[in-house]
């Protein structure tokens, strides 16, 4: 698309899961030759554009991936696969807040600080 500012084509994040820090050292120690962690795999093989003048929202349960595609759009972050392209500079809110309970319009939701009157 000509008129796309941000394209995400393919794109994977993963982490490094250890079960415990001396899993980490064992890992630094043998120069990454040998494997002491699981990958989490916060993106896997994302797709997509925003063109210019378009609204865009991300929305998504906890731990979906949310705040790390935008520390990608930022640059904050690199892809483990694929590639972001992003046409400009791109200024993202970072700050993910969570709602007051009292103001989620859902009722029977307990939470803390949660008092139905």
């Amino acid at each position: 698309m000509d008129s796309a500012i941000v394209e995400f084509r393919s794109v994977s994040k993963s982490y490094p899961i250890y079960r415990s820090p001396a899993d980490r050292l064992r890992e630094l120690a043998t120069f990454n030759t040998s494997s002491h962690h699981r990958d989490f795999r916060a993106l896997d093989n994302v797709s997509f554009e925003i063109a210019r003048g378009e609204s865009f929202c991300i929305v998504g349960e906890n731990g979906s991936g949310k705040s790390t595609t935008l520390q990608l759009m930022a640059a904050i972050l690199h892809p483990t696969a694929g590639e972001v392209v992003v046409h400009g500079r791109v200024a993202a809110l970072l700050q993910i807040m969570a709602l007051s309970w009292g103001l989620c319009g859902v009722t029977g939701l307990e939470g803390p600080g949660r008092r139905d009157k």
